[in-house]
C-alpha cells in the first residue's frame, strides 16, 4: 500500500492555519472562539500526526526490530541513525550518499545529475533530470569522480565526451 503523501499533510496544516488567521480577522468574537479551537485542534492532530510518522515512528519501528518501509528507512538515515549502508556492510568503500554525489556533474556550462539511462528510441519522450553522459565532458568530472566512473562504472564512463560537446556549434 503506498504511503499517504506527507508533504500533502504540510500543505494541509499550512491551509488550516491560513483558514485561523482569516477567521481572526473576519469572525464575530463569540463564534471566533469556538472555531478557532476547532481549527487549532485540528492543527495540532495534523502535526502529531506527522511527527509521528516522520520522526518519531521510523526510529520506534528501527529499535522494535521491525523491518522499515522505504519512506522510514529514508527519514532515518536523514537523522544520522545507524544502519547499514553498502559502504558498513563492506560492499562499497562509499557511502550510499558519497555515491550520489557522484551523479552530480559540474562545468563552465552545467550544473546538472548525470543521467545514466539509456536515451529513448525516436519518437518516444521521456522526462529526465540532468543530462545524459554523451552531453557532459569526462575530463570536467572530479578526479575522485572520474576514478568512481572508470572502475565501478566503466560502460557509463565510455559514454561521455571525450572533447567538448559544444565544440563543433
Amino acid at each position: 500500500m503506498p504511503e499517504k503523501d506527507w508533504a500533502a499533510e504540510v500543505i494541509a496544516i499550512e491551509t488550516l492555519l491560513d483558514e485561523v488567521l482569516d477567521t481572526l480577522r473576519t469572525a464575530p468574537a463569540g463564534a471566533r472562539d469556538t472555531e478557532l479551537c476547532e481549527r487549532l485542534s485540528q492543527i495540532k492532530d495534523r502535526q502529531n500526526s506527522l511527527y509521528t510518522r516522520l520522526v518519531y515512528g521510523p526510529v520506534a519501528t528501527l529499535a522494535s526490530g521491525v523491518p522499515l518501509s522505504r519512506e522510514q528507512y529514508h527519514l532515518v538515515a536523514s537523522r544520522g541513525r545507524g544502519l547499514m549502508d553498502n559502504q558498513k556492510v563492506g560492499l562499497s568503500p562509499y557511502t550510499d550518499f558519497e555515491v550520489d554525489q557522484f551523479f552530480f556533474y559540474e562545468d563552465a556550462d552545467h550544473c546538472c545529475r548525470i543521467d545514466t539511462s539509456e536515451r529513448p528510441a525516436p519518437g518516444f519522450v521521456r522526462i529526465r533530470i540532468g543530462k545524459y553522459p554523451e552531453e557532459l565532458r569526462i575530463d570536467a568530472l572530479r578526479p575522485e569522480q572520474r576514478r568512481f566512473f572508470e572502475q565501478h562504472l566503466p560502460h557509463i564512463a565510455a559514454r561521455f565526451c571525450r572533447e567538448d560537446p559544444g565544440a563543433d556549434e
